[in-house]
């Protein structure tokens, strides 16, 4: 079920409510092709139009009646702020793109050229929202409120701020345009080489206005004087590669690629961004019965960190962006045990360093290894087998603290290695087998295909953390416990469909899908969230009021009939 989750504060109250679905998603497609003997060229147009029925989401507070005022940075209970509340649902959105491709063959060292060009635009208009649905929170109602540490009589708000005419603007006024440019070249210079060259831009154009904002309603509960701005978020993107290939041997050869991310962004911690990455390889046809390919790949991600004006930690990075060593080893095999029987596995490892991050993923690690089988038993019977096992270890670090205390890395606590530190170390171990049987009882004509996968996923969570020892100067009061069965579970589908042709343009699709998902979740084995407000001991812990309605994830069983025609003109 979806939800919605209005908050007071970070580290304060939430209250978590149903949220309404009413909307509808229209999409359609043209595309138009010719083709040649050594060229070809195609156009399309896609659009999307979203329409949400609901904008907002209005909701009553169980726990407080009437509307109130809080003088301080915002309410410490449910029952101190407003007797209602709002949330902003999904906006209704437009999307359109336009795209350019061709291909042509037959060039210098018996090259071929492929090119494709993208343009598209995002929008949304949707009426904005008020400050707030805080009745108390305007300039006609007066009390106590403190200004650099002197309380006086002031108006709770500059001006109404539940009125929609005192925003900076009534409507969103959103866009976005996107280009992309790629081509791709491939030639044999020589019988025993070969060459890939490819060039790829992506930009991300958010043409949406700046908003100046005058303060902000925090919480819900209190007025802030200091105003912000919207930071329109955009980048550019720009990869170009190179492979080379030669014959080393017979049936063997030798692959060094190189590739340049360059990555531009506004409104990011990091700006200008680049990523190095070196390959080699080796295909083989070691036998006349397999094919066998290893690879190696090293990445460098670099770019300067901006840290200045953030209220995270100073020593926090965003994974995405930070600083980054990778490290990938891969092997893949063919054998063709029959000319029947076909057997295929893949080996893939790789890790992940971040060398200038303290707090956030300092590393991961991840491997994957997989083996499929196809079976031609007749002319029209294909089976098909596969299994895969997938490991993912996420590694984090971060601290406890607050604005002012001894923690703070901005004051007291200007060091990063301190026992208020936490570690945590997320494991996850996917294991998917399945197969599939396929008949076709007329070639080009008619066939019947059925399948089943079976997905386990087995997760554990590792905190570690200290035992504090220095009383009020420690903020770390135990040594957490594991969660061993995070997101643990199974999913099981079936599908099985009928396809029909109709001349050489049509296909007739008649299918019944049956899917099973069972969840074994620590939080749904009597684990209880008790939402609590940890005080040094000795004090006491402060319940706090925060409101939850229990939308864990639950096991399911889904039966699906479905139907589908696709004509080519």
């Amino acid at each position: 079920m979806p939800s919605a989750v209005f908050a007071s504060n970070p580290g304060g109250q939430m209250a978590e409510i149903p949220s309404p679905i009413d909307y509808r998603t229209k999409d359609g497609r043209f595309e138009v092709e010719y083709a040649e003997k050594n060229w070809f060229a195609a156009g399309k147009y896609s659009f999307q139009d979203f329409d949400n029925n609901i904008g907002s989401l209005t909701f009553d507070n169980p726990i407080q009646l009437a509307d109130s005022f809080s003088a301080g940075a915002s309410g410490t209970s449910m029952s101190t702020i407003q007797g209602r509340g709002r949330y902003a649902l999904a906006p209704s959105n437009k999307w359109h793109n336009f795209s350019l491709s061709g291909s042509v063959g037959d060039l210098f060292w018996d090259g071929r050229l492929s090119v494709n060009a993208a343009w598209g635009r995002m929008e949304q208009n949707d009426t904005l929202l008020p400050y707030t649905i805080n009745s108390q929170i305007t300039n006609t109602n007066i009390g106590w409120r403190s200004t650099g540490g002197v309380w006086s009589l002031q108006p709770f708000a500059p001006f109404d701020a539940t009125n929609a005419a005192n925003l900076p603007q009534a409507t969103a006024g959103s866009k976005v345009d996107t280009e992309l440019y790629d081509a791709v070249w491939t030639a044999r210079p020589t019988k025993k080489s070969s060459v890939k060259a490819r060039f790829n831009h992506y930009e991300y154009k958010n043409k949406s206005p700046i908003i100046e904002f005058a303060g902000s309603a925090v919480g819900d509960a209190t007025w802030n004087v200091n105003p912000f701005d919207t930071e329109p978020f955009s980048f550019k993107r720009t990869l170009a590669t190179l492979d080379l290939s030669y014959d080393i041997a017979r049936n063997t050869a030798a692959t060094f690629g190189y590739s340049h991310l360059r990555s531009q962004r506004e409104h990011r911690e990091n700006h200008d961004q680049d990523e190095n990455t070196w390959r080699l390889g080796v295909d083989s046809k070691y036998r006349e019965w397999i094919d066998l390919h290893g690879g190696y790949e090293y990445s460098e991600r670099g770019g300067d960190y901006t840290t200045t004006d953030l209220t995270q930690n100073p020593w926090l990075r965003r994974f995405d962006i930070a600083k980054r060593d990778r490290d990938l080893f891969k092997l893949l095999a063919t054998a063709y045990a029959t000319e029947k029987v076909t057997v295929s596995g893949t080996a893939i490892f790789s890790k992940s360093t971040y060398p200038e991050t303290y707090f956030g993923v300092t590393h991961d690690k991840n491997q994957s290894l997989g083996v499929d089988a196809d079976w031609q038993a007749t002319k029209k019977v294909n089976v098909n087998g596969f299994y895969n096992h997938e490991k993912t270890v996420n590694y984090f670090r971060s601290r406890q603290w607050n604005p002012g205390n001894f923690a703070d890395p901005y004051g007291v606590g200007g060091y990063y290695d301190m026992p208020s530190n936490w570690t945590l170390e997320d494991t996850t171990i996917t294991d998917t087998f399945g197969g599939s049987v396929k008949v076709t009882f007329k070639p080009k004509k008619n066939d019947f295909t059925v399948s089943y996968s079976n997905s386990h996923a087995d997760g554990t969570i590792t905190p570690g953390s200290v035992l504090g020892t220095s009383g009020a100067n420690d903020m770390n009061f135990f040594v957490p416990l594991p969660f061993n069965d995070s997101d643990d579970s199974k999913l099981q589908i079936v599908d099985a469909k009928y396809c029909h042709r109709v001349h050489d343009d049509g296909i007739v699709t008649l299918g019944y899908m049956f899917e099973r998902l069972d969840l074994n979740d620590y939080n749904l084995k009597g684990f209880s969230l008790v939402p609590l407000s940890l005080a040094v001991p000795p004090a006491n812990p402060v319940y706090q009021n925060s409101i939850f309605m229990n939308t864990l994830p639950k096991g399911y069983n889904a039966n699906v009939a479905y139907a589908s025609v696709k004509w080519r003109f």
